[in-house]
């Protein structure tokens, strides 16, 4: 069946494509600000602050006709919340500010992956209902934000038993998995798997669902200016080896770029001859009229 290309649906697939880059860069962005901050949990000492007071103070008083004593007064320590952490210390203004940041960005971030899985499943189903070209790229992306999903939604707290904690996990979660390496209550490797590993493997899988969007989209947008027309053709004939067959692909790649039904045929001649395809040699042609018998 030749391929009609719809105005209407390359329109709606350049929206899509302004929104999946707007939310890609959102949850990019939430990725590394996550990744900032648990840095600043496990490298630094910034969440904590000393006690006002915390140093005991001595008094020493002396009293006639008795031995000399020491009366110490001191003033009372919090418990510590950490393993290995100073008693004498607290939480800092830092540590709150922290815990509020991630708060807001791991709920942008939940919201930013959700919508993306959405947003790649509308656009594979515009482009599969109107053939569009390039939908292979679609689907795949579209494949892709589904481990996004799985990886950066915090599942664990919805599933019983689930193995990812999910990178937009919260800052509690953060500074318990901190706390639980510092006593030694969870493996190094464990850890960092899931403290640095996790969150860049969504980063790799989110890249790699920008391109394959991004080029799907390309593959399947008419045409609508000669610029546009003039860069498609410069793409395929730089990718033409000198010598080949190159003839089908290049009035494929017009037709794909003008929009026009139908893609390449495979022989490039079938337009030339018109009705004279298929006659015979001695076969008068359509309105010339019979020669004289020898």
């Amino acid at each position: 069946m030749p391929r009609q290309h719809r105005p209407h649906v390359c329109s709606a697939l350049q929206n899509l494509r302004a929104a999946v880059n707007v939310t890609t860069l959102v949850l990019g962005l939430c990725i590394g600000v996550h990744l900032l901050i648990w840095a600043f949990v496990h490298f630094t000492d910034v969440r904590w602050t000393e006690a006002e007071g915390a140093a005991a103070k001595q008094q020493y008083a002396v009293v006639e006709g008795e031995a000399p004593s020491q009366t110490t007064i001191a003033t009372p320590r919090p418990a510590p919340t950490e393993a290995g952490v100073d008693p004498n210390l607290v939480p800092s203004s830092a540590d709150r500010s922290m815990s509020l940041v991630v708060t807001l960005v791991d709920a942008i971030g939940v919201i930013a992956s959700i919508l993306l899985v959405g947003l790649t499943r509308q656009s594979v189903a515009i482009a599969a209902g109107a053939s569009v070209p390039g939908v292979h790229k679609l689907v795949s992306a579209s494949s892709w934000t589904l481990v996004i999903a799985l990886t950066a939604v915090p599942l664990a707290g919805l599933i019983n038993g689930f193995p990812l904690p999910g990178v937009f996990s919260g800052y509690a979660a953060m500074t318990g998995a901190h706390a639980a390496v510092t006593g030694g209550s969870l493996g190094t490797a464990a850890y960092f798997a899931m403290a640095l590993g996790l969150p860049l493997a969504c980063a790799g899988a989110l890249a790699l669902v920008f391109m394959r969007f991004l080029h799907g989209v390309e593959e399947g947008v008419i045409a609508t200016s000669v610029s546009d027309l003039d860069d498609k053709l410069a793409r395929e004939i730089s990718g033409i080896k000198v010598g080949s067959n190159a003839a089908p692909r290049a009035v494929g790649a017009l037709n794909a770029a003008i929009g026009g039904g139908g893609g390449a045929r495979m022989d490039p001649m079938e337009d030339a001859l018109g009705p004279e395809r298929g006659r015979r040699m001695k076969e008068a042609s359509a309105g010339e009229p019979l020669g004289r018998p020898i």
